[in-house]
C-alpha cells in the first residue's frame, strides 16, 4: 500500500556490521547485519519482527561492479600501468596520452570480462582511437582479442599473471589508496542500510577483493567463504546463471510467495537470464542503466521478456521498499498531493 514518505518512521543510518562470534538466527534484538544462511540483512529496523525476517517477501541478488560500486578507475588505472610496463614503446608515460586512453577505456568497459583485457584495450586505444568502436561493435571477445594476442605473440595466461601481480602489488603496498579507487554509487550505502530483506552478492570479482571492499565501503564483516557471496564468477554469464539457480533452491527462497530480484549491469548476463526459463520464472530481472552498458544494450534489454530497465534512483527505492515508488499506476498520490495530505492543517466542519 502506498504511504507518503513523511508517514514513514524516520531512520538514522548506522554502519552495517556483524557481531563477532555471534551466530544470529534473525530473531535477536541486536543491532547488526545478519550474515547467516538467510542472506545479508540489516536487522536494526526490524529486530522485533522475526517473522518478517524468517519468511521474507523479497530476496535480492546483486552484482557488485556496475551496480553497487564503480570500479572503473581501479581497473583502468591498473590496465594503463600494466600496458605501459609490458609494452614500453607505447606513449603511455605522456599525461595527455594517458588521459585519452583512460577516456577510451571508460567507453569500452561494457566489453570487459577479465581484468587483464584492459591492458589489451589500452594498447589498442593508444595505437588508434578508432579501435574504441571496433572493440564495442566488432566482436571483442571472440575475434579482436584473440587475433591481437596472436599478432603480438602474447598468451592469455602470461598477461593474466602480469596484470594480477601488478594489481596485487598496488593493493598490498597501499590498501587504503587501492580501496579509494572504488566508490559506491550515490545513495547505495543508505539504501542497503535501510533494506529490511536478505540480499546476496553475485560478482565476477575475486573473493578476497570483494570481501575487502564490502568491509571498507559498507562496514560488512563478511568472509569470502560466506555462503552469501558468490564471487570469481568467470565467465560471468554461465557462472551467474548457475549461482541464480543455486540461490533459488535455498530454503529462504523456495517459498513461491517470496519474490526474487536479480540486478546486474551486464547485458549479456541479463539476456541469458531472461532466456533461461528456470531463472525467468522465479526472478524479476533488472538491467542497471547506470552501470557498464551501452545505449543500444539498454534499448535491447527493455524489449526482453521479464526484464526491467532500472535507474539508480529506482534501484535505491527498490532496496528500501521492495517496489519502485516512482511508477505511477494511476492510484498513487502525486508528490504535491502527498505533502498536502500530510501538512494540511485540520479544519473541523
Amino acid at each position: 500500500m502506498y504511504r507518503p514518505t513523511s508517514f514513514r518512521r524516520p531512520f538514522v543510518r548506522s554502519p552495517m556490521r556483524t557481531a563477532p562470534h555471534h551466530t544470529c538466527t534473525c530473531t535477536c534484538p541486536h543491532t547488526h547485519t545478519c550474515t547467516t544462511d538467510r542472506g545479508i540483512v540489516s536487522t536494526e529496523r526490524y529486530a522485533s519482527k522475526s517473522k518478517l525476517l524468517a519468511v521474507p517477501n523479497d530476496v535480492f541478488v546483486l552484482d557488485f561492479d556496475g551496480v553497487l560500486a564503480d570500479s572503473q578507475f581501479e581497473v583502468s588505472s591498473a590496465g594503463l600501468e600494466a600496458a605501459g610496463a609490458r609494452w614500453p614503446h607505447l606513449d603511455l608515460a605522456s599525461p595527455k596520452c594517458r588521459e585519452r586512453v583512460a577516456k577510451g577505456l571508460a567507453r569500452t568497459r561494457p566489453r570487459l570480462v577479465k581484468g587483464y583485457e584492459t591492458m589489451v584495450m589500452a594498447r589498442l586505444i593508444c595505437e588508434d582511437e578508432d579501435n574504441i568502436d571496433r572493440i564495442l561493435h566488432d566482436g571483442w571477445e571472440n575475434f579482436i582479442l584473440p587475433q591481437k594476442m596472436e599478432i603480438w605473440q602474447e598468451t592469455e595466461d602470461s598477461l593474466i599473471q602480469f596484470f594480477e601481480e601488478l594489481r596485487n602489488r598496488r593493493a598490498s603496498q597501499d590498501p587504503d589508496a587501492w580501496v579509494s579507487l572504488t566508490q559506491l554509487y550515490p545513495g547505495v550505502a543508505e539504501a542497503l542500510t535501510d533494506c529490511s530483506v536478505p540480499w546476496y552478492i553475485c560478482s565476477s570479482k575475486r573473493g578476497d577483493r570483494l570481501a575487502t571492499l564490502l568491509q571498507a565501503l559498507l562496514g560488512l564483516n563478511v568472509d569470502q567463504s560466506s555462503s552469501r557471496l558468490f564471487h570469481t564468477l568467470i565467465p560471468p554469464t554461465e557462472r551467474k546463471i548457475k549461482a541464480l539457480c543455486e540461490i533459488q533452491q535455498r530454503p529462504l527462497c523456495q517459498d513461491p510467495q517470496t519474490t526474487l530480484h536479480f540486478v546486474d549491469d551486464r547485458f549479456e548476463t541479463i539476456q541469458a537470464a531472461a532466456l533461461e526459463e528456470i531463472v525467468r520464472s522465479r526472478y524479476k530481472l533488472y538491467l542497471a542503466d547506470w552501470g557498464y552498458n551501452t545505449a543500444e544494450e539498454r534499448k535491447a534489454a527493455s524489449q526482453l521478456p521479464g526484464v526491467k530497465l532500472l535507474s539508480l534512483k529506482q534501484f535505491c527505492e527498490l532496496l528500501r521498499f521492495q517496489l519502485v515508488m516512482g511508477v505511477n499506476d494511476g492510484c498513487q498520490d502525486t508528490e504535491t498531493e502527498a505533502l498536502a495530505a500530510v501538512y494540511r492543517p485540520f479544519k473541523p466542519k
